[in-house]
């Protein structure tokens, strides 16, 4: 047996040793606990710092196994193991040893032979052997083969054994690691089961909350949000419901308005990026009409969910009461689009076309408002509102008709009917809409003042007469009613209770020109002209440039024989309305009275152009020709006015003349 051998079998015979050490140390250490968890990094080092010892890297082995003794000196399979480890090494080295001396022998012994065969071959006479000393030393070589050879036995043997009970612990620490495996698997999938089974909870405890809140119980809905915070601490969900109830319980309530805020302000510091409390505090500041805020709130609650129809709506709402109106129709546009049933959006997209001029998209708003909800009456009374403004009213009035149906109880349908046919010239129609008006609201200033007009104009000013005064009688600080009342009460002939209704229309509102023209009519045909021209003077330092005032200041002028200042006004006048007759003959009066002969002629000769009926004119153009010498032009102007009109009242006169 070599030595190499022997000490294989010697490195065999110590890891048996440690084995039945540590094996021992297990069973007695495991003794109240056979299940006692490894964890995965102790195993998996374990297992490789066995398999560096297989291999033969035994420094490799035991700084791993040093590691895991710092990290707990009393680990005894990490301590045994470094033992195996540290005896392995030392054979392995013994060995090394061994065969390095064998081989320096082996080398020794083949120089020598070299050096024997390179010298000359001498004879020598081998002396006589002695055979006990021979068969001793035979004995001797034999033992020492036996010997080498038990020990490389015995190597093996702990070689195998080694092995084997290396795959026996990798087995083991597999089975080991796999079982905590499993377990911790196990406990992940209960603890998520467990975890779904609690979010399932939460929600449907919100469900019903908000199921109850939407019963209007709202006690009972905030007990199943606190049941659900219960559950989850940190359900902003659940906070924000809470304030929602809160708010839809009572929103006029301070204390509830509080809550509200507390509460939505608390779901936000669990979730920033939740969209439901940003609503809710939308609502509040909508409520309390802070516009700034509940833009803000609103808006960030469209950003956190953009998909949410109802959030755009209301924050259009705010930013309309903001005057903010690009925005609000920025914001009931993608509202539309997101939702293309949503009437009110359309409706109210049509009244924000409205204020910002754009009269055609609020048309087009407000027909996709009543083509989605085809009895939504206020879209077709806005619809036709704006027809009417545009002087449409063939297209305004099947609207106002289609709105008075399906409202039937709506007085001021039938009012602006009424009006539209009133504007297209059909006062049969308007009177009888608007009765219908007053029928429903006998008291309404408006149906009154209106019905008073359609009358007055139909000339039925002893019909009108009530009307008017109910107006007035309803809503006394009108100038319009009131000037409405002095034209019924001119019309019936009494100045005095028409001059009395006037005064009063001005003495309201200063400005307002229709009283102050009226009144100085009838000063100028009283003769009250001082009186006429303070009023008329009055209104004309308000608006120079109206046809009505400069017509009767001329009427004024030219009673008071200022004709120069008449020529003025009638100018501007008939600049206004160059079809006017009368205003036009007057003009033509006022040049005669000045001598201004040629522009008189003018005047006239278009006069007669424009209404070749208008005897006066003829008459007057006949005396400037014939004042100015022309006898033959007057001649030929009379011969025409006789011929048309011979029955003129002054036929008598121009005879004189002709004959």
């Amino acid at each position: 047996m070599d030595k190499r051998t022997i000490v294989i079998v010697a490195a065999a015979a110590l890891v048996l040793i440690a084995v039945v050490v540590i094996l021992g140390l297990k069973l007695g250490g495991r003794s109240g606990d056979a299940t006692e968890p490894v964890s995965d990094l102790r195993g998996n080092t374990l297992r490789l710092a066995e398999e560096y010892l297989n291999q033969g890297e035994f420094q490799r082995a035991l700084d791993l196994l040093d590691k895991l003794l710092i990290e707990s000196a009393d680990d005894e399979i990490a301590r045994a193991l470094r033992d195996r480890t540290i005896a392995a090494k030392q054979s392995a080295q013994e060995v090394l040893q061994e065969e390095q001396r064998e081989q320096q022998e082996d080398l020794k012994d083949t120089i020598a032979e070299s050096i024997k065969e390179s010298q000359p071959t001498v004879v020598v006479v081998a002396p006589e052997v002695d055979p006990v000393e021979e068969a001793r030393r035979a004995e001797e070589r034999r033992a020492e083969d036996e010997r080498r050879a038990e020990a490389r036995r015995v190597e093996d043997e702990r070689r195998a054994a080694a092995d084997a009970r290396a795959e026996a612990e990798r087995i083991a620490a597999s089975e080991a690691a796999a079982r905590l495996e499993e377990e911790r698997k196990q406990a992940e999938i209960e603890k998520r089961k467990a975890d779904i089974e609690r979010y399932d909870r939460v929600q449907q405890l919100i469900e019903d909350g908000v199921e109850a809140m939407e019963g209007e119980e709202f006690a009972g809905a905030r007990d199943k949000f606190l049941e659900a915070l219960a559950l989850d601490a940190d359900s902003a969900d659940a906070y924000a419901q809470i304030g929602e109830s809160f708010l839809k319980e009572d929103s006029d309530n301070q204390r509830n308005l509080q809550k509200a805020v507390e509460y939505a302000n608390k779901s936000i510091d669990k979730d920033k990026n939740f969209w439901l409390p940003h609503y809710t505090l939308g609502k509040i500041y909508r409520n309390t009409r802070n516009w700034e805020n509940a833009i803000r709130e609103f808006g960030d609650a469209a950003r956190l969910n953009p998909e949410r129809d109802d959030i755009l709506y209301e924050l259009g709402k705010v930013q309309f009461r903001a005057d903010k109106f690009a925005r609000a129709r920025q914001s009931f546009e993608a509202c539309t689009h997101l939702n293309p049933e949503h009437e009110r959006a359309f409706y109210n997209l049509g009244v924000t076309n409205e204020r910002l001029g754009d009269s055609e998209d609020a048309l087009l708003a407000y027909q996709s408002a009543y083509t989605v909800k085809p009895d939504y009456h206020l879209a077709y009374y806005s619809a036709a509102g704006i027809l009417a403004s545009e002087l449409r009213y063939g297209d305004a009035i099947p609207l106002y008709r289609k709105a008075a149906l399906l409202s039937p109880g709506e007085a001021k349908y039938l009012r602006d009917l009424g009006a539209a046919y009133y504007n297209s010239g059909e006062y049969g129609s308007a009177e009888e809409f608007y009765k219908k008006a007053l029928a429903l609201d006998p008291s309404s200033p408006e149906s009154n003042y209106s019905l008073a007009v359609v009358l007055l104009r139909q000339d039925d000013a002893e019909a009108a007469l009530q009307y008017s005064a109910r107006a007035v009688t309803e809503k006394s600080d009108s100038p319009q009613y009131l000037f409405t009342l002095g034209e019924v009460s001119e019309k019936l002939g009494n100045s005095d209770a028409a001059m009395t209704a006037y005064q009063r229309a001005v003495n309201i509102d200063s400005r307002y020109l229709p009283a102050r023209i009226n009144l100085g009519k009838i000063y100028d045909e009283n003769g009250v002209y001082d009186k006429a021209l303070q009023h008329l003077l009055a209104a004309y330092t308000i608006d120079p440039e109206s046809l009505e005032l400069n017509n009767n200041l001329g009427n004024v002028y030219l009673h008071q024989k200022l004709y120069n200042d008449a020529i003025k006004h009638f100018l501007k006048a008939i600049d206004k309305k160059p079809d006017g007759t009368l205003m036009r003959f007057n003009l033509g009066i006022a040049f005669i009275e000045t001598e201004q002969y040629s522009s008189a002629v003018e005047t006239l000769s278009e006069l007669v152009k424009i209404d070749p009926q208008y005897w006066d004119a003829y008459y007057h153009l006949g005396n400037i020709y014939y004042k100015e010498g022309d006898r033959e032009s007057a001649i030929a102007i009379f011969e025409k006015l006789l011929e048309k009109k011979p029955d003129y009242q002054k036929r008598d006169e121009i005879l004189k003349i002709i004959l």
